[in-house]
């Protein structure tokens, strides 16, 4: 019996391994073996989503019955959202298809983001990577070293598309807490934004911490988004 699945799936960048899966049936082995899974990462490579995504893909195929080849393409666009529509309209439904999306997936459909033409009801977590902490920088030159400065001094910041973490909170701080950011959208992965003397640019702490030989003493953190932990 041919197993039925239906697959959906994302990891966020949080580390979520997403699937809108049904439970395989006694021949998954013989199902998944000698077929390879494509996990489809939302951001360019690089980042931090780059990162978990190819992680998972060098790892998780042993743990697969049948031990299928797993490989990782990027495909970047909307905050990831273009790869959130591409599984969910698109990407086979049998279980081959895995992807790397942003953590606000639900919520962006919630806020009726034109660019999220999916079910969010239909991604189901399996698993986890990894917890980070999204962290807004400034150069240690802006005028802007705090949220209190934000609220009386405009500055620019680095979004990656309009689905992700890095445009959403500045948003939603622009219109509830008073911030006068100026959004510049269309930058690649978090780890490969760099900030200039007016400009801010959002990553994660393990970039950060990797990012130290490029003299991290020189960025002001002045905000953390949030502690993103995904329970399986």
């Amino acid at each position: 019996m041919t197993p039925r699945a239906t697959v959906f799936s994302t990891i966020a960048a949080s580390a979520l391994l997403l699937s809108a899966a049904a439970a395989l049936s006694a021949q998954a082995d013989s199902f998944f073996a000698r077929k390879t899974i494509t996990i489809s990462i939302g951001y360019t490579a690089g980042g931090s989503y780059d990162l978990y995504g190819r992680l998972a893909a060098r790892h998780i195929g042993r743990h697969i019955p049948g031990q299928p080849t797993v490989v990782a393409q990027n495909m970047p666009g909307a905050g990831s959202l273009k790869a959130a529509n591409y599984l969910y309209e698109v990407a086979p439904r049998d279980g081959t298809a895995l992807g790397v999306v942003v953590e606000s997936l639900a919520l962006e459909q919630a806020l009726s983001n034109p660019a999220a033409q999916y079910d969010a009801a239909k991604f189901a977590y399996i698993g986890r990577l990894a917890t980070s902490n999204n962290i807004f920088m400034q150069w240690h030159t802006s005028k802007v070293q705090s949220i209190e400065d934000s609220r009386h001094i405009e500055s620019s910041l680095a979004g990656t598309g309009p689905g992700s973490i890095a445009e959403t909170v500045p948003r939603l701080l622009n219109a509830l807490a008073g911030t006068k950011f100026r959004l510049i959208s269309g930058y690649p992965a978090s780890c490969r934004r760099r900030p200039s003397a007016s400009a801010s640019c959002p990553t994660r702490r393990p970039c950060l911490k990797s990012a130290s030989r490029r003299r991290t003493g020189r960025f002001t953190s002045f905000m953390r988004a949030a502690a993103r932990s995904a329970a399986a």
